[in-house]
C-alpha cells in the first residue's frame, strides 16, 4: 500500500468531511488506519500541519483542542488538494497522449515499409 504524504492524507480526510466537520482524534485514527502508525494527537508534525490545513468557530491555535471542538478544511487548502489531483490527472492523460503518439509513428513507419515493398 503506497501512503500518501501525511499533509495530502490530510488534506484528503478534510475533503472527505468536508460539510460535517470532524474531530482532532478521527483524524488521528484516519491517519493510523492509513499508514501512519502510533500517530497521537499529541505528535509535533500532527500540530505542524493540523492548523495550516483546518479551522475550527474559534479558528484559534491552541497546542491542545478540545476533544469535542469540531475542525473544517480551510478553502486554500481545498483548492490545493483539487489543483494536485487535477495535475496528477493531467500527467495521467499526458502519459496516454504519449503511448498513442508513439504507436501512431509505429504504425505510419509500418505503413511506409509495406508500401515502399509492394
Amino acid at each position: 500500500m503506497v501512503v500518501d504524504d501525511i499533509y495530502l492524507s490530510m488534506l484528503r480526510f478534510g475533503k472527505i468531511k468536508l460539510g460535517n466537520g470532524f474531530t482532532n482524534q478521527e483524524m488521528v485514527d484516519f491517519l493510523n488506519s492509513n499508514g501512519y502508525k502510533d500517530l497521537t494527537i499529541l505528535n509535533i508534525i500532527f500540530h505542524q500541519y493540523f492548523y495550516k490545513v483546518y479551522f475550527s468557530k474559534e479558528d484559534q491555535p491552541k497546542y491542545l483542542p478540545h476533544h469535542s471542538e469540531l475542525f473544517y478544511l480551510r478553502p486554500e487548502c481545498y483548492m490545493q488538494l483539487l489543483e494536485y489531483d487535477n495535475m496528477l490527472e493531467s500527467r495521467r492523460e499526458a502519459k496516454q497522449a504519449l503511448y498513442v503518439a508513439i504507436a501512431a509513428i509505429v504504425l505510419t513507419l509500418i505503413s511506409i515499409i509495406v508500401s515502399i515493398f509492394k
